[in-house]
């Protein structure tokens, strides 16, 4: 009985010798995927799934691009827009971190409308174009010229709530923009860009879009002068765009044109450098703020409150001074003028018409005008000065200005934020 009993265990073992060889040799007999191939569940339910927790990088995923280290400055702007191609256009700008203004033409906003909110949440600078971008139409007048760029803005404003004013007149405003026509646009509250860098974009289809454009850029640079390059958006020149980015990326800060003091017009004084606003950083705070209780809508407020060396500025408009019994005065002999009142407003007006992100850096610049509160001078060399932004002045709330010269109450709480009153 025992020897039979050896004799079946034995059977038992060269049976499953066998059934693994044959499970072994089918499993390798299956061909192997190519490079690339997927292979489902369906197809080889055989297939063990391995490193599950140790994700494959694809190969097409690059590392950020560093930004540059000094405080070379240059400007990209792109026309004639938006497009098909703007997408794809703002993801490039996106993996590059760059910055962008655009001039855009009505019509093609309206086609391409979700384009113009993406542009803004990116952090780029939105401006117009014209409606016709033909010569005859839109050259006809000073009152045509200003009547397509205002028809541009309204839309702008419609579909993104943000006041643009920066307008690329067709074809630069040489020689069609008269004096007279200048003046119009200026008194519309629009600043007008030409620029310096034509990358021939409509010509240069392939690589001689970037490496005619960095030769202009190189000749800028060494007469120190910062480049306000011309694209267009177009799929041509977003296919051609990456080497171009590149560079910029690498070697420059790349700044919209917002907030420039000095615009580039073919043939003034200001051709050959834009003047940055001083080039002073101010942000948008995070907390909230609250003035006489009443909480300062900073992300659509036009003036927002700012932060300069950790330092509050209040903007000195109408609304945040009569809220604050600050009396002001302003003419061009005596310049700005502030002093104290024993009443104030019980009413904060604000204008919401901006659109401001919290948190993200401004560029002001130092208040160049005589200021004297409660007929005292303001040195201007002081650690913390008055600056301008946007056209308005901004005052720094030191405990020298709030409590000092104007009696005001100034609180910080953790929760609750700044809380400013009279």
């Amino acid at each position: 009985m025992k020897k039979r009993t050896d004799k079946n265990i034995k059977n038992i073992k060269i049976v499953n010798l066998l059934v693994m060889l044959i499970a072994i040799t089918i499993i390798f007999s299956f061909p192997k995927p190519s490079e690339g191939e997927v292979v489902s569940a369906a197809e080889n339910t055989n297939t063990q799934v391995k490193n599950v927790g140790q994700p494959s990088v694809p190969k097409n995923i690059k590392e950020p691009v560093k930004k540059a280290s000094g405080k070379k400055i240059a400007y990209l702007t792109i026309d004639d827009g938006p497009s098909y191609a703007t997408n794809e256009l703002l993801n490039l700008l996106a993996e590059y971190d760059v910055k962008a203004t655009f001039f855009m033409l009505e019509p093609r906003m309206k086609q391409h409308s979700d384009t113009l909110n993406r542009m803004v949440k990116e952090g780029h600078a939105l401006g117009m174009h014209g409606v016709t971008h033909d010569k005859n139409k839109f050259y006809k007048s000073k009152y045509t010229v200003v009547q397509e760029m205002t028809q541009g803005k309204e839309y702008i404003k419609k579909v993104t709530g943000t006041d643009a004013y920066l307008i690329r007149v067709p074809y630069g405003s040489h020689p069609h923009m008269k004096p007279s026509y200048i003046q119009a646009v200026k008194e519309a509250g629009f600043q007008m860009w030409d620029w310096n860098v034509d990358t021939r974009d409509w010509a240069y289809k392939d690589k001689r879009l970037a490496t005619k454009a960095i030769e202009q850029i190189k000749n800028l640079q060494h007469r120190n002068i910062e480049p306000v390059i011309l694209i267009h958006d177009m799929p041509t020149t977003v296919k051609n765009l990456r080497p171009l980015l590149e560079y910029l990326a690498n070697n420059f800060e790349m700044r919209t044109l917002e907030n420039i003091k000095e615009p580039l017009i073919f043939g003034s004084t200001t051709a050959s450098k834009p003047k940055v606003d001083n080039g002073i950083r101010v942000t948008v705070p995070t907390f909230p703020v609250t003035i006489n209780d009443m909480i300062v809508d900073n992300t659509k407020n036009k003036f927002p409150i700012l932060i300069y060396k950790d330092i509050t500025y209040l903007p000195l408009t109408w609304d945040y001074c009569g809220a604050l019994g600050i009396n002001i005065t302003w003419d061009n002999t005596n310049g700005l003028g502030l002093s104290k009142k024993e009443t104030a407003s019980d009413i904060l007006n604000q204008d919401l018409s901006g659109n401001n992100t919290l948190g993200k850096a401004y560029y002001a610049q130092l208040a160049n005008l005589q200021i004297k509160i409660n007929e005292n001078n303001i040195n201007k060399d002081e650690e913390y000065p008055f600056l301008n932004y946007k056209d308005i002045t901004y005052m720094p709330l030191t405990w020298k200005y709030v409590t000092e010269e104007f009696g005001l109450q100034i609180n910080w709480n953790e929760e609750k934020g700044l809380s400013i009153k009279k």
